[in-house]
């Protein structure tokens, strides 16, 4: 089991209902398609909304997708091949390749992952040496809420 936590900015009105309700998922049109989306960091939430809630993201290994670990990776390249999706070997590519897989956009099925671990930054996937680092934010797109719990208000 991995266990993160995550942040998530919205307003406060959202918050009180987040809170009360739970998460909605987003739209399939978000870049990893339909979730719900946390950083790492409140700062970044913060960015997206007056008020920032913290989550306990718990997830089994096997549904967790991580974009900066080598076997995600790895498992990026095997499934573009697969698809017959081009790609080389730089990040910024197999972001754009993970995406059109997990939206199901060109490809015959969705990948499926309950939690998501990406570099993000002003709506689109990145590489890692294509903005300064202070641009790149860490995503973590939770698609199963039930992986989330022990959700709380921050300011």
């Amino acid at each position: 089991m991995i266990h993160v936590v995550g942040y998530h900015g919205t307003t406060h009105s959202c918050a009180d209902k987040i809170r009360n309700e739970g998460f909605n998922l987003s739209g399939k049109d978000h870049w990893l398609g339909e979730g719900v989306y946390f950083f790492d960091n409140p700062s970044s939430a913060k960015k997206y909304g007056q008020a920032v809630i913290r989550a306990d993201i718990y997830v089994d290994r096997n549904l967790f997708l991580d974009c900066f670990a080598p076997d995600g990776k790895d498992f990026l390249r095997r499934k573009a091949k697969e698809y017959s999706i081009s790609t080389n070997e730089d990040t910024d590519t197999l972001l754009k390749t993970i995406s059109r897989m997990v939206t199901g956009e060109k490809v015959n099925e969705k990948i499926s992952f309950d939690v998501i671990r990406a570099p993000y930054s002003n709506n689109m996937a990145i590489s890692h040496l294509s903005k300064p680092i202070e641009d790149i934010e860490i995503h973590f797109c939770v698609k199963n809420k039930v992986c989330i719990s022990n959700v709380s208000l921050l300011f």
